[in-house]
Formats: C-alpha cells, sequence, structure tokens
C-alpha cells in the first residue's frame, strides 16, 4: 500500500546521554536512539516519486529515498546500549519499524530545509560540540559514560550534529518570529512565585574546639570585648578559623543543627553560649540576618523572558515542521515495510 505521509506519532521521546530531549517508553526508547544524520547517504530519486514505490524503497521524502538496506543499516546502529530481544509479535515490531521510518524522514525533511535556508554543520561544529559536552564530565569520565552506555562517539555525533541542525533552523526561521511581552513575564513570575521565594539566612562566625574548658576560657575572653574572628583564627578547629570562623550566609537546614537551631534565635550580634555536638563545643556569633522575601521580578526577568522564549520557540518549531510535513510529497511503502526482518 502506498499512501501520502499521517501524521508523525507523537508517543516517543529521544534520550541522549547527559541531556534528556525526548522519552518513549519500553523497547522504542532504546531502538529510537537513532544517529540521525546517518541517514545523509540517502540517495537523490532520479526523478520525483510518483504514484508508487517499487524496487527496495521504503520511503520518498520530496524524491529522496531511504532503501531497505539504509532503513536496517541505520537500526542496527541504534540497537546498543541496554536493548533485549526485539519483540516477536509482528504488531508490535510494525509499530517500532514504522516509527523508527517516521524519524528517518523527519531527519532528512530537516535537512532538506536547512538546505533550503542555507544552513549548514561542519565537521568543526560537531568536534566543537563533543568537546563542550566532554567538559561537563571530570577528567576520563566522558569516555567512560560512553562505555558504559555503550553508547559509540559515531552516533553521539549524529546526535550532536542533528541538534546543532535545529537550533540553526529554529534561530534562522522560526526565532525571528518569537516575542515575549511584560505581560507574559509577570504572569509567568506570579505562577513561580514559590520559586523565587528566598528563606531566612543569618551569617555567623563560629568557634569550634574539642575541649569544654578550652570552650569556657574563650567564652569568657568574648565576654570581656576579645574579638571573635582574631581568637577564631588563633583556637578555632572548624575549617574556615583562617576566615575569622565566618561561616557565610546560611538557611536553615543547611547546617548541623546544633548550628543552625541557635543561631536562628539569636540577635544580630549576639554571642551563644557553649554548644555541643559531635564535633566538639561551639560559641556562635550572628552577624548579619536576611529576613525571607521573593525575588524581585527585575532580578529574574531575564531568566524568565529566556524560559519563555524557548518555550515558544520550542511550540512554534513544531508548527514549522508540521507545516513542512503536510507539503511535503512523503510516501510509504507499508508493504515492503512489513517484510523487513528486525534483527
Amino acid at each position: 500500500m502506498h499512501h501520502q505521509t499521517p501524521s508523525r506519532p507523537r508517543f516517543f521521546e529521544i534520550r541522549v546521554p547527559g541531556r534528556v530531549a525526548r522519552r518513549v517508553s519500553g523497547w522504542l526508547a532504546a531502538a529510537l536512539i537513532v544517529a540521525t544524520l546517518s541517514v545523509s547517504g540517502c540517495q537523490k530519486a532520479s526523478k520525483p516519486a510518483t504514484s508508487g514505490l517499487g524496487g527496495d524503497v521504503l520511503a520518498s521524502v520530496n524524491g529522496e529515498t531511504i532503501s531497505v538496506e539504509q532503513f536496517e543499516q541505520a537500526f542496527s546502529e541504534a540497537r546498543t546500549g541496554k536493548i533485549t530481544a526485539i519483540p516477536e509479535d509482528p504488531m508490535t515490531q510494525l509499530q517500532i519499524k514504522a516509527v523508527f521510518l517516521s524519524e528517518m524522514v523527519e531527519t532528512i525533511l530537516l535537512k532538506q530545509q536547512a538546505v533550503a535556508l542555507g544552513v549548514t554543520v561542519t565537521p568543526e561544529d560537531v568536534a566543537a560540540g563533543m568537546d563542550e559536552m566532554a567538559k561537563a564530565y571530570p577528567d576520563g569520565e566522558f569516555e567512560a559514560m560512553l562505555r558504559r552506555e555503550q553508547f559509540s562517539r559515531t552516533k553521539l555525533e549524529g546526535q550532536i550534529a542533528r541538534q546543532l541542525l535545529i537550533d540553526r533552523v529554529i534561530q534562522k526561521a522560526v526565532l525571528p518570529g518569537v516575542r515575549v511581552d511584560d505581560s507574559e513575564v509577570f504572569a509567568e513570575y506570579r505562577l513561580q512565585a514559590d520559586r523565587f521565594q528566598v528563606p531566612e539566612k543569618v551569617r555567623a562566625n563560629q568557634i569550634l574546639v574539642t575541649n569544654e574548658a578550652d570552650a569556657e576560657k574563650i567564652l569568657v575572653e568574648l565576654y570581656g570585648g576579645a574579638d571573635f574572628a582574631d581568637l577564631a583564627r588563633r583556637f578555632s578547629k572548624a575549617p574556615e578559623a583562617r576566615l575569622g570562623g565566618d561561616l557565610g550566609f546560611f538557611a536553615a537546614g543547611e547546617m548541623p543543627e546544633v548550628i543552625a537551631k541557635n543561631a536562628f534565635t539569636l540577635t544580630v550580634g549576639q554571642t551563644s553560649g557553649i554548644l555541643r555536638s559531635e564535633y566538639g563545643f561551639h560559641i556562635l556569633r550572628v552577624t548579619d540576618r536576611h529576613e525571607a522575601h521573593r525575588l524581585e521580578l527585575e532580578k529574574v526577568r531575564g531568566e524568565l523572558v529566556d524560559e519563555i522564549r524557548e518555550r515558544k520557540a520550542k511550540a512554534a518549531f513544531e508548527d514549522y515542521m508540521e507545516k513542512i510535513r503536510v507539503t511535503a510529497d512523503v510516501r510509504y511503502n507499508e508493504d515492503l515495510l512489513a517484510e523487513v526482518r528486525l534483527s
């Protein structure tokens, strides 16, 4: 059976190591991790497809064809990582093949549109993308992650190339039409009010010693007017001793209970008594306090604008690609697809 392209399935997502782009459930998740740009070998038909597809052609995209061999190669390359046995049920297999083929078609449509827009992705661009991703990992961990996930560099390069292509198509054809106005920003700010709520914080210095008698002597000196920071540098065993015992600002729950519980009961400038914990004997002095508050809109406006723009750009890109799908001459050979064996 041959027909024009149906609406593209929407129930799957693709997962790239370190960055989730889309997700599918079950077996399809692994099967659809496609080195999508491997379809670059798809050959241009000698003339546009007309009433049907012949030979070993599974699909035609504006005259550009996908052969059984190309489909099988791409599918084989996708079968890495934690993939288990292919389901034996013929209907499930057909569904897997149909979704996989639609992704290959989508990639060709994207590449064709990129060519029309004059958008390119060079090997140097892909290499830079790989370098940027690797920087997010400690030395040697990037390659270890690839081995652990059984994810080849070639496949990851294909993923990066496709994402760069999408980003550049968006930049050129979609973003110029995306606008974010003040009312949208204000509505988002109100909607996410809890996100921008900052809890009460105090700033305190501490002196930590291991002997209670030493703590008592230090407390006497403090009551006599000795400089807290100087005593912390001289006697404290805590890591921040060299900073005069300065713990910086912290919220409740960000410090050991003995510190947080007592620090929030002190006023600015007030010194605690001797506090005992598993670490030793503490003396605290609160030096500053910030009351709980919500960040002002102007401080988070840029962040919100970026998030709204990204969300709108994603939706606009989907609309953009949908228009391309509708106007494209895409044909599938479903009878031949049913005969393809997954391996």
